[in-house]
């Protein structure tokens, strides 16, 4: 299938696909090959619907591999020189043309009706306005048996959503970033990514952008809704299937609580506490006992006292930085 690009411009279109990738050459293909296989199935027709993949100051071969697929894929190449996956996400959302965005990663697999899917559902509950699709794994390497039996957080890690899970209004809390759509209004509004948060080069940083825009817009009168047919699979690598690379992203799910707003937080002792008080006394606990950890046989209670550990302490750092 070829594309011809400057067809495409300026043209009515009913969905465009927005990708910020960085540095993603042994990643992206793999995406990019998923969307080859929607193109070919897609009710949709050419000039509809396109991809507009944001290249985030990457420094391999990222922008190279997406042009090699312009050819085979409506595509749209933009830079944003400036780190920051909100920042890229911004960007991409100031050149949309269609009244429904759709927001995706670049390590994921979608399936072949995953925009259509997307575009029906919109369609179909107009009183809604994000839209959550439906996120399974993918894994390079089976998560450890026991870390399942002990109840790993496996949705805020990995951003998978649990496969119980059925088509319905849902909480802004459940719209992730590897599988999620918005009406234009949204931005139209105002609202758009806040750029404190969300991926960066850097190896600390706060999670959650997609989830904070999601509450506001709720907050202003977007609801929100769980589309289970919308399916992508999202790539856990095996370097991040380990109890020490867990526990350690605990402190970054800590840390982005706070930049998502003091309400996101979940109190643990009675509202007449403050709540800086409560996290102090409760990262001490939890230092207190991560040392012995190092003495302990691995079990659950070990890996539940070094994940709070980290937890609490990526609090007290966010509560500091965004409040």
């Amino acid at each position: 299938m070829g594309f011809a690009r400057e067809t495409l411009e300026g043209m009515a279109m009913k969905a465009e696909i927005i990708i910020a990738t960085y540095n993603s050459e042994k990643r992206i293909g793999r995406t990019l090959d998923s969307l080859c296989e929607m193109a070919k199935q897609t009710a949709l027709k050419e000039g509809e619907w396109r991809i507009v993949v944001v290249n985030n100051n990457s420094t391999d071969k990222t922008k190279e591999i997406v042009q090699s697929y312009e050819d085979r894929l409506p595509l749209k190449v933009l830079d944003c020189t400036t780190p920051g996956k909100s920042k890229a996400q911004n960007m991409a959302v100031r050149n949309i043309k269609a009244d429904l965005i759709i927001f995706s990663d670049d390590d994921v697999e979608v399936a072949p009706d995953w925009m259509d899917k997307m575009v029906e559902c919109a369609a179909q509950n107009p009183d809604y306005s994000v839209f959550s699709g439906f996120i399974k794994g993918y894994w390079e390497k089976e998560l450890d048996p026991d870390l399942s039996a002990w109840g790993v957080p496996v949705g805020s890690t990995y951003a998978l959503h649990d496969e119980d899970m059925v088509s319905g209004a849902c909480d802004p809390g459940k719209v992730w970033g590897p599988n999620m759509a918005m009406r234009k209004a949204i931005f139209d509004e105002g609202l758009n990514f806040d750029e404190r948060i969300g991926p960066t080069p850097a190896k600390f940083y706060a999670m959650g952008e997609e989830t904070d825009l999601a509450k506001r817009a709720y907050a202003k009168g977007f609801k929100s809704y769980f589309n289970a047919d919308a399916v992508v699979k999202h790539l856990v690598k095996k370097e991040t299937a380990t109890e020490d690379w867990i526990i350690r992203r605990a402190e970054r799910l800590g840390y982005g609580i706070f930049a998502t707003g003091k309400q996101n937080y979940p109190r643990h002792m009675p509202d007449f506490v403050p709540v800086l008080l409560e996290i102090l006394v409760l990262f001490v606990i939890w230092a207190c006992v991560y040392p012995l950890t190092f003495l302990m046989k691995r079990s659950k209670f070990r890996f539940w006292s070094r994940w709070k550990f980290y937890y609490f302490r990526g609090l007290l750092r966010g509560y500091k930085d965004f409040l």
